[in-house]
């Protein structure tokens, strides 16, 4: 899907509600409750229109699940700093609600390694 993009899913009965596992997690609507109506919905496809506001971007960085970038803010333009160049940060370091560091305007020089 594309940002912006609406579209109808349909699941059909088998994928929906197949198996134990599934029936203590459906939800259903109000005055569907007795067992001969749930079996109805049971027996019909379930239709979702979804549409797609935006997602949060994720880089592995190592290919490993060790080093994970999440882009919280997308940048402009299209260019990078490269090697060599120095560039300004800011960066907080934390681990659930502590706070170990957090420094502003932070200059340092990308080195290739």
């Amino acid at each position: 899907m594309r940002k912006g993009e609406t579209s109808r899913v349909m699941i059909k009965p088998k994928f929906g509600y197949d198996g134990e596992d599934n029936r203590d997690v459906v939800f259903f609507p109000r005055g569907w409750d007795t067992e001969e109506r749930k079996a109805t919905l049971r027996s019909r496809r379930v239709f979702f229109d979804v549409t797609l506001h935006d997602w949060i971007v994720r880089h592995d960085i190592l290919g490993n699940g060790l080093l994970v970038k999440t882009l919280l803010q997308k940048g402009r333009g299209f260019d990078r700093p490269s090697t060599f160049d120095t560039v300004n940060i800011d960066y907080k370091l934390y681990q659930g609600e502590t706070v170990y560091e957090d420094k502003q305007d932070v200059t340092c020089q990308l080195l290739d390694n």
